[in-house]
């Protein structure tokens, strides 16, 4: 872990212009790696990986401003729930990554810290607004990463990265230590370069390990072929179908009343401009976060 740790900061020299990550703690990562490699047992399958953790997620000591230029001196002084378990665990807290402020875009450019690259492609997007989280996997800096998404915050990044992405249900994994965009959608979301990154960490936090359950079924909407899609989307989309299939999940294509999928993404919009308005207006006034 201790010669991990050492590699994440000789490589992130090759990523500096990248701004993936806008905060890290050489000191503190060091010294848990020296106590993880000490141990005869792991605590855990995280015990020594390095976790990269998205800028709107409390670390103790770490800057906790969400990308919001008017909070970038705020300093956390707690961690959030999943960060306590991650570090009761073994996880290593490598640092804090990039995004796009207050979570509201889909691009990670509007942070004050400048645009998050793409590791695959300088010219390519990173998806946001969790970007530098997805860019930190991408890189091959970190073994996992944490995000938020809304409408897709973690799912976007994750595909223009090139890596896995999940977005747990919504009243899975408490949000309310967030700075939250919305109460209704937003939920802690996670990264990895394989499906197994992702099932080690969130088995710790769900208390129970997750496996496929069985007699899975999922609708399809038939509007989503009509809808106005690029072709190779559609094909992928199609491929996808057949591999759940593969897996015996019973999929079911079915035309669902007064849905349309352009009209839906309106309407979840205008709910979360909505909520985070009130969330931010409540910021302002809020003596503690001036």
């Amino acid at each position: 872990s201790e010669d991990k740790v050492n590699n994440f900061f000789r490589y992130l020299e090759n990523f500096k212009s990248h701004k993936i990550f806008i905060h890290t703690d050489i000191d503190t990562s060091l010294k848990n790696a020296r106590d993880s490699d000490s141990r005869i047992n792991n605590l855990s399958q995280i015990d020594g990986k390095l976790i990269a953790v998205k800028a709107n997620i409390k670390v103790n000591s770490f800057p906790f401003h969400a990308g919001i230029e008017e909070f970038k001196n705020n300093t956390s002084f707690e961690d959030d729930p999943i960060i306590k378990i991650i570090k009761k665990n073994g996880g290593i807290i490598i640092g804090l990554t990039n995004m796009d402020e207050a979570a509201f875009g889909g691009n990670t450019s509007s942070s004050f810290y400048g645009r998050c690259l793409n590791p695959k492609n300088k010219n390519l997007s990173v998806g946001g607004s969790s970007g530098g989280s997805a860019a930190a996997i991408s890189s091959g800096l970190v073994d996992n990463a944490i995000g938020t998404d809304t409408m897709g915050s973690v799912r976007i990044p994750a595909s223009y990265c090139g890596v896995f992405g999940f977005k747990p249900s919504s009243n899975t994994i408490s949000n309310k230590n967030l700075i939250l965009l919305s109460n209704t959608y937003d939920t802690l979301g996670f990264f990895g370069k394989r499906i197994c990154n992702i099932n080690n960490l969130f088995n710790l936090i769900n208390h129970q390990d997750y496996s496929i359950p069985q007699n899975i079924k999922c609708i399809v909407p038939t509007q989503i072929f009509e809808d106005q899609i690029e072709d190779d989307v559609l094909e992928n989309f199609k491929k996808a179908i057949l591999l759940l299939k593969k897996n015996n999940i019973q999929v079911i294509e079915k035309e669902l009343d007064y849905w349309n999928p352009n009209n839906h993404r309106k309407a979840l919009l205008k709910i979360v401009e909505n909520e985070g308005a009130k969330n931010f207006n409540d910021l302002l006034i809020n003596n503690k976060s001036k």
